[in-house]
């Protein structure tokens, strides 16, 4: 089928930046020149776009289109300890790790487009995908997921990252789209899960401070530097392990250099 035309405001963004080409099975791929690549989270931006302007203007075609992208992302995802998910391939363009991971933002954000079809087509289908992606959101970093508990309460990682970095604004987008699939599904489990992500936030937010610069953090980890003294003349790092209260205890790799 032909693809109905994006909202000014998509068509915008893909012209700048996301240069979004359907791909033969009707999945939203990215136009790198010389290949159409498939980037995992471009169906929910279609997906959304083609529901607004179904809402809209209840013209039918929109909403084809949307199924249309919908059932081409769910044929992309792969099962994963009895979840739905969109992996970032680690032989992909954008994957800059050396594995393959999912992100907790795309499948939060997937949980609550695929409840939007399911709520305007009533094809169960479309409710089933939405419930498993929602799964996969709770099963722990430690298993290969994207679910990260600590003594502050629970949370979700919108990427792969040790010790975790609790990006906030990833983190309140998927809270957020959590919160609108639990509505939609009518998912108790679900309401509960955003609730204490909610808490664990609001114990966390005063990190984020920083008063000093008269700012704020985008995330609570990253790059810091840390000065050894000793009195030993011959004392060479071998192994370094960081221990953050609450979080746990992390080897840090140190190079020829010496480098942390």
């Amino acid at each position: 089928m032909k693809m109905p035309n994006f909202t000014t405001r998509l068509k915008t963004v893909s012209n700048h930046r996301y240069k979004i080409k359907f791909m033969e099975d009707g999945y939203p791929g990215k136009d790198l020149g010389e290949t159409v690549a498939c980037h995992p989270i471009y169906g929910v931006y279609v997906i959304r776009d083609y529901l607004f302007q179904f809402k809209k203007t209840k013209d039918i075609n929109y909403q084809k289109a949307a199924m249309r992208v919908a059932d081409a992302a769910i044929h992309r995802m792969e099962s994963f300890k009895d979840t739905l998910v969109f992996w970032y391939k680690s032989n992909s363009a954008f994957n800059s790790m050396n594995r393959d991971y999912y992100s907790g933002l795309t499948q939060s954000y997937y949980a609550e487009v695929f409840a939007q079809l399911y709520a305007s087509t009533n094809k169960e289908k479309y409710k089933d995908a939405a419930q498993k992606v929602y799964h996969s959101l709770k099963i722990p970093v430690t298993e290969g997921g994207v679910f990260h508990h600590s003594l502050y309460g629970p949370s979700i990682q919108e990427y792969p990252m040790e010790p975790n970095g609790y990006v906030l604004n990833g983190w309140l987008s998927a809270i957020s789209s959590i919160k609108k699939y639990a509505d939609i599904i009518q998912d108790k489990d679900a309401t509960k899960f955003w609730n204490k992500n909610l808490n664990t936030l609001a114990n966390l937010l005063p990190l984020y401070d920083a008063p000093q610069f008269a700012n704020s953090r985008y995330t609570l980890n990253g790059s810091t530097t840390i000065k050894i003294q000793s009195t030993a003349g011959n004392m060479e790092l071998q192994g370094i392990h960081l221990n953050i209260p609450g979080e746990g205890t992390f080897e840090l790799l140190v190079d020829d250099k010496k480098n942390i």
